[in-house]
């Protein structure tokens, strides 16, 4: 499966209008690379979290304005690439519900369709993030099969929760994870990448890490299911980029039968008796 990572600049709005010219932007942006990589299939395109407005208090206030819904202009633009390229796209944005707003990653399908959607579970409320200010947490996960992979998705301060990860991959057989995020350079940037790496290895599947660009941005991150050997991290720089990646399922197979820790854990850990001399 290949996959296409933008990390986007992404500018401040505080009107429909400039919302819009951000999609308009990204979808302009994607059409040169998809154009100039036409020799290539790709099956699937990522872009980060909320990558229709700013990640700021500014914006935040003004989500009456600037979040959508799922028959928004932002999936009508995305859909158009998905149908053009024929391929999947996975991108985030601020999601009204009501009254209320969600931070929400919507999948369409190669017709253009949106085939799931995830609002954020885990609300951030700490460093730079104000979430719980303006956001109501999600209720149900995100996966989907694409060619021979099954991807999950997670939003930013989501994989923390090891606990959630594990759900994705040992109950709904997840290969994939796409981690959208907005982190800036806060006291918790340091160890993002830490975790990236953890959450992939641990779970021994695929996982993109993926930032909006900027200088107190950017630096989003790829691992493979096993760091080691002809298996490397890879970094991006903090300016707008793209970088391909091609997932392969048989080296997850490989992995999970060579390192078979995830078959030897033992299921009910809560249930071991403490033994005392």
């Amino acid at each position: 499966m290949r996959v296409l990572a933008l990390q986007p600049d992404i500018m401040p709005s505080d009107t429909r209008d400039e919302r819009n010219q951000n999609i308009d932007v990204i979808v302009d942006k994607l059409e040169h690379i998809l154009d100039d990589n036409d020799h290539y299939s790709i099956d699937l395109l990522v872009l980060p979290e909320l990558c229709t407005i700013d990640y700021s208090r500014y914006a935040f206030e003004r989500l009456k304005v600037l979040s959508e819904s799922l028959q928004g202009y932002s999936v009508d633009a995305l859909s158009v690439i998905a149908k053009k390229y024929k391929t999947f796209v996975s991108f985030g944005f601020p999601r009204s519900t009501g009254d209320k707003y969600r931070i929400s990653n919507v999948v369409l399908n190669e017709k253009g369709c949106v085939i799931s959607y995830y609002d954020k579970l885990h609300i951030a409320q700490f460093g730079a993030s104000i979430e719980k200010e303006y956001f109501d947490k999600g209720e149900g996960v995100c996966v989907f099969s694409l060619k021979n992979f099954k991807v999950g998705v997670v939003i930013c301060y989501d994989f923390r929760f090891s606990e959630y990860l594990r759900v994705l991959v040992h109950k709904h057989k997840v290969d994939f994870i796409i981690h959208p995020v907005a982190f800036t350079e806060d006291e918790t940037f340091r160890s993002w990448h830490d975790f990236v790496v953890t959450r992939a290895l641990e779970n021994q599947v695929y996982f993109l890490s993926l930032n909006r660009a900027g200088d107190a941005w950017g630096n989003s991150i790829f691992c493979p299911p096993w760091v080691g050997g002809n298996f490397r991290e890879e970094k991006f720089g903090k300016s707008e980029e793209y970088r391909l990646f091609d997932l392969d399922i048989e080296d997850i197979k490989m992995i999970r039968e060579k390192y078979s820790f995830n078959h030897d854990r033992v299921e009910c850990y809560e249930s071991l008796r403490n033994i005392q001399l």
